[in-house]
């Protein structure tokens, strides 16, 4: 009885210290851990040329900083991701845009287009269309473009499925990363 009392504290000694050795191995651990996740940097607006006034509400009105009603005049476009695909996706566009009248672009952001791109990689699309929105003297209304029923996840099509953790996220990342970027009117 002794001998095997003391054969499993031994046992245990022994994985005891092989999990010590792994867990001091750098090598065995992964190769990212959730803490060494970094948050979205933000958006940096020295690139923009133009200064846009922020746009809040007052009343039922939408009002640029010195309280003057701005009326939007826009356009919807397809999902960057899309347009990149087709070869549309340029600083042209936006021009195309403006010359018809816009002064405010609406940017459909699929759920489908985010998770095949993943986040960094679909920021730098954003980033161009902030760019170039700005070039313009023209604001972006950023879209998460889900149809259907989010609480129970229920979608039109595979292109809008989602959860509410990735959308809770999506919408703290975008907020995160555009604060303060005026040329953003409305997410």
């Amino acid at each position: 009885m002794k001998a095997v009392l003391f054969s499993a504290i031994l046992m245990a000694l022994f994985v005891s210290i092989q999990n010590v050795a792994v867990a001091a191995d750098p090598a065995s651990k992964s190769e990212k851990s959730w803490w060494d996740n970094p948050y979205p940097s933000q958006f940096d607006s020295s690139q923009l040329t133009n200064k846009l006034d922020f746009v809040s509400v007052q009343g039922n009105k939408l009002v640029d900083e010195s309280g003057k009603q701005i009326i939007f005049r826009g356009v919807n476009i397809a999902d960057p991701d899309k347009l990149l695909r087709e070869g549309q996706w340029s600083a042209v566009l936006f021009k195309e845009l403006k010359a018809w009248g816009a002064n405010v672009v609406r940017l459909p952001i699929h759920p489908v287009s985010w998770q095949g791109n993943g986040k960094d990689a679909y920021f730098e699309l954003i980033d161009q269309a902030i760019t170039w929105a700005n070039a313009q003297k023209m604001y972006i209304i950023i879209d998460w473009h889900s149809i259907g029923y989010l609480p129970v996840e229920l979608f039109q099509h595979s292109m809008y499925d989602t959860t509410m953790k990735e959308t809770r996220t999506f919408w703290e990342d975008i907020a995160f990363r555009y604060a303060g970027v005026s040329t953003v009117a409305v997410y």
